[in-house]
């Protein structure tokens, strides 16, 4: 082979086939990422929907869920620098005179000329198709773009004999990341159709809302009184005889109400009732310290006692 050629330079174009080859060896943005984003996306609804705090998990959820944009944008960092750099050399003229033999690569463009070897230009190669070649260095970093081959006269069947005779070997994915592939994107599935399932749930039957009204009618001040709902937890303070206090709460999960009070003379009093699951309006639920310093819940599906009414 010896053909030679004269090609103008469309940075655009250049710079899209740059990230495709870049995404060749990469972590790529595949099904196995936007399923990721899926779940993670999804995970960080429900959270947000059942107002849970995880701290820690909602940051891994949060990547989880950008995780195809961020690789997108790494892969769109590392073309740009690569332009810069190859714009750099080209000095701003885009015309450039390409020689391609047996032995190798030949171009120059304005002051700049190079001619190398094809094994060390590089060690892998990937037709696009019948008109577009990237060739890989170690480590699936691109060398070069070859672009409109046909038009140049360059028959793919022939470059590629004149590659593979050079030593450069064809890109290809391995056994172990052909599995990898295919498991991941089981289990990630998975994922995605458990937190969607999770989603519509939460969108059919949302949180159970409901109000909580502390009353002490001991004579004794209720010093600190901790009523939890699953995982809300309200701790109330100084609650003096006679004294109601109000808060709001929702409940995210299947839970029981559970009330200890501590009271001014050092007597702990507790009591747990009720099973509220996930989505059930609990409406009010009167937690009281009696006269005869006892724990008495009632909520709208038990009978009122008549001093509420």
């Amino acid at each position: 082979m010896d053909i030679s050629y004269t090609s103008e330079f469309d940075a655009k174009r250049y710079e899209a086939y740059i990230r495709r080859a870049l995404g060749l060896k990469a972590v790529r943005v595949s099904y196995f990422s936007w399923c990721m984003a899926i779940f993670g996306g999804l995970s960080l609804y429900n959270h947000w929907v059942r107002h849970y705090d995880l701290g820690f998990f909602d940051c891994v959820f949060t990547v989880l869920a950008v995780y195809p944009l961020l690789m997108l944008f790494l892969r769109w960092i590392h073309a740009h620098q690569y332009m810069k750099t190859l714009r750099k050399m080209m000095c701003g003229v885009v015309t450039s005179h390409c020689r391609l033999t047996d032995e190798g690569y030949e171009v120059s463009c304005g002051a700049m000329s190079q001619k190398l070897p094809w094994k060390s230009l590089a060690a892998e190669y990937k037709f696009f198709d019948d008109d577009t070649l990237a060739l890989l260095q170690v480590k699936g970093q691109p060398s070069i773009v070859l672009l409109d081959l046909t038009k140049h006269g360059i028959a793919r069947n022939d470059l590629e004999a004149v590659l593979i005779q050079a030593g450069v070997r064809g890109c290809r994915v391995s056994v172990l990341r052909k599995i990898w592939t295919i498991v991941s994107g089981v289990v990630v599935s998975l994922l995605a159709l458990f937190s969607l399932f999770a989603a519509l749930v939460s969108l059919v039957m949302p949180c159970g809302h409901g109000q909580l009204i502390f009353r002490n009618d001991c004579e004794v001040p209720v010093v600190r009184a901790s009523v939890s709902f699953g995982r809300n937890k309200f701790e109330l303070d100084s609650v003096a005889p006679q004294e109601e206090k109000a808060e709001s709460f929702f409940v995210g999960g299947d839970s029981t109400c559970r009330v200890v009070a501590t009271l001014a003379d050092g007597l702990v009093v507790s009591n747990s009732y009720g099973y509220y699951c996930y989505g059930m309006d609990c409406g009010v639920i009167r937690v009281t310290v009696t006269k005869d310093r006892r724990i008495k819940i009632v909520d709208k599906y038990c009978k009122y006692d008549p001093h509420y009414d």
